[in-house]
């Protein structure tokens, strides 16, 4: 190979590697140049409100005549994204892998053009900060500021995912002894700080006294050691006073029954659309078959049979099913309906696991406990936390006791008839 240039003639001499290093150098300072002018005008651009770099799934650029290039919500995306990223935020989607899933079950994934969504894509969602409204470039040092574009969720959501994501999730550890189960679920009224659990030796040898401490040094709690049947004795008082309402289980159970039946027809839908593209499918290839007798061309004969094995494969991947076991939803409806009005009863039986689960699906944190005090008011998740929500939103409807008499001041009208 020989090396050419349109514009230049490359020569091995002393002076042809001079002026080709001039060259090279002239060409690298217009370029870091270029990059320092595009840059500038980027960093101008976004300190004014603007994004300038990718749009997040659920936006797209569209030319306004205001602002020029503008992130713009696209329907159906932004309103699957908002509802996913507000379910998460409210703890109605646990984990981020639900999270996935939910998007995977509203067919995001075919909506933006791809054939799956990937778990850190959906990471990179949950941190995205541009679906509040805000701009912000730290690498750049442009501080949070709001936007032009339109935002799908609120800040107040933004922020409740990053503090749930920042919160460690509670697995048992092998350390865990069964005969502590709150070890490092509750936390110390005074420090916040999770407590452990440990056991005492007393004059008799074989006899052990179980406690939970606080280990934080510099905690001013006192006593710091408490009696390990106390606080679990009142962690059950907790639950017992926190379980969700009859009339509420009978309105979950009804509201449960309407959703499910929803994704029934959803999966029917489905199902008639996938024997609709099959029999169009068919039908092509009948077309094909029978085009290929008239076609004399050995070439373009070889192209339709490989469309023709093509379509057979889609066809294949239509009607794969997935082998997968149906739930009897009467009895997982009944089972979370009575774990919803008895938490107390699942979280007394002896398995360790069953009581950490039992523990993060009702608490959005460790709740806080003293001696003296016992527990506070916890944060409790969704379903538990429903009969607070509809009291702080009805405060207006109570009736008044009485209603005031009028003062001395106050003029009075009498009315005739």
């Amino acid at each position: 190979a020989q090396l050419k240039c349109l514009n230049y003639n490359f020569d091995d001499s002393a002076e042809g590697e001079f002026v080709e290093t001039i060259f090279a150098a002239q060409n690298q300072l217009e370029r870091k140049q270029n990059r320092r002018q595009v840059c500038q005008k980027m960093k101008a651009r976004i300190e004014r409100g603007y994004w300038c770099f990718g749009a997040p799934t659920g936006y797209e650029y569209l030319k306004d005549k205001e602002h020029g290039k503008l992130l713009t919500p696209v329907q159906p995306i932004a309103d699957i994204v908002a509802e996913g990223l507000n379910a998460y935020a409210e703890n109605r989607i646990i984990r981020t892998i639900d999270l996935l899933n939910f998007f995977m079950s509203k067919n995001l994934h075919g909506l933006t053009g791809k054939n799956k969504i990937q778990f850190e894509h959906v990471k990179r969602m949950l941190v995205q900060q541009l679906y509040t409204g805000q701009v912000e470039h730290r690498e750049w040092g442009i501080t949070k500021r709001p936007g032009h574009h339109k935002a799908i969720i609120s800040v107040e959501t933004y922020t409740k995912i990053q503090k749930k994501l920042k919160r460690p999730e509670r697995k048992p550890r092998e350390t865990d002894k069964l005969e502590f189960p709150l070890r490092r679920v509750v936390s110390c009224a005074f420090c916040g700080k999770p407590m452990t659990g440990s056991c005492n030796r007393s004059k008799n040898p074989n006899k052990y006294y179980p406690h939970y401490t606080c280990g934080n040094k510099e905690c001013s709690a006192n006593p710091k050691n408490i009696t390990a049947s106390k606080v679990e004795e009142d962690y059950i008082r907790l639950l017992e006073s926190i379980k969700v309402d009859p009339i509420l289980l009978d309105m979950a159970k009804v509201v449960a029954t309407k959703i499910w039946q929803k994704k029934v027809d959803d999966i029917g839908r489905a199902q008639k659309e996938k024997d609709a593209e099959i029999k169009l499918i068919e039908k092509q290839i009948e077309n094909y078959i029978d085009i290929i007798p008239t076609t004399s061309s050995q070439s373009v004969r070889a192209r339709y049979e490989g469309k023709i094995e093509d379509l057979d494969r889609r066809i294949s991947e239509l009607n794969k099913k997935e082998h997968q076991k149906q739930p009897n939803f009467e009895e997982a409806l009944n089972l979370a309906i009575k774990f919803l009005g008895t938490p107390a009863e699942t979280w007394v039986k002896p398995d360790r696991n069953l009581k950490n689960m039992v523990h993060n699906m009702i608490f959005t944190e460790n709740p806080k406990y003293s001696l003296k005090d016992g527990f506070g008011t916890p944060k409790l998740s969704l379903p538990f936390s429903v009969k607070k929500l509809i009291l702080d939103n009805n405060d207006h409807l109570v009736e008044l006791g009485r209603i005031a008499l009028p003062s001395r001041n106050c003029p009075m009208y009498r009315l005739r008839a």
